[in-house]
């Protein structure tokens, strides 16, 4: 099975065609769709350039509803919940897909970077089902078909989504599933207009996880 990688972008042309590259060479066979903004045309130049599948969102969507976005125009089986700032080692797939099978269909990955991912607590970026959405929804309020909630501003969206996976009893960590987050929060990436973005709106998609942290501390 090939999974469907989804990669919501905001103005970094210049990682369009290097990822792609990396995941052809690290994954194989496989649909990536970018979700870009309808403005965004820099972007937008970009991946015609890479002959890239896409589609495209209203100015200023969401990470959370790029990724629901993205859901919705395809039918794949496994996706693959991704970001333009990434770097996937080989064998990542295969080491996921080892661990998706019922009940687990959340599989998070190790970005090498985050203290609470590299020591299995979190995932940044995960292998999912299509089954889990279509059958329970990646929320507890909003229903199947649902990945993220699309209140979000910017961060926090995925620390929802394996909370409530883990709740379910739905979610497995593989620390041999290496997705290298080059983020400058790891020292690992240069800072831009997209980080700085997500860095002044992260206050309030925390206040957002906080208000909503009760659905998941209290039911399955």
């Amino acid at each position: 099975m090939n999974p469907c990688v989804l990669v919501p972008v905001l103005k970094r042309p210049w990682r369009v065609e290097p990822l792609l590259a990396n995941i052809r060479a690290t994954t194989g066979r496989c649909r990536v769709l970018f979700i870009a903004d309808q403005d965004d045309d820099d972007e937008l130049e970009a991946l015609d350039r890479a002959g890239a599948d896409f589609t495209t969102v209203p100015p200023g969507t969401s990470y959370a509803a790029k990724i629901n976005a993205g859901y919705a125009a395809t039918d794949e089986t496994i996706y693959f919940q991704a970001a333009d700032d990434l770097v996937f080692h080989d064998g990542w797939y295969e080491a996921a897909l080892r661990l998706l099978w019922h009940p687990c269909h959340v599989v998070g990955t190790n970005d090498l970077g985050n203290p609470a991912v590299k020591r299995g607590k979190h995932s940044t970026h995960s292998l999912f089902t299509r089954e889990y959405i279509e059958t329970r929804g990646g929320t507890m309020d909003m229903g199947p078909g649902v990945v993220m909630h699309p209140g979000y501003a910017h961060e926090y969206c995925d620390n929802e989504f394996v909370a409530v996976a883990k709740r379910r009893g739905a979610f497995k960590f593989a620390y041999d599933s290496v997705v290298e987050h080059l983020h400058p929060y790891w020292g690992k990436g240069e800072e831009d207009a997209t980080y700085a973005r997500g860095r002044a709106l992260r206050d309030a998609s925390r206040a957002t996880y906080d208000e909503r942290k009760h659905l998941w501390k209290r039911r399955r």
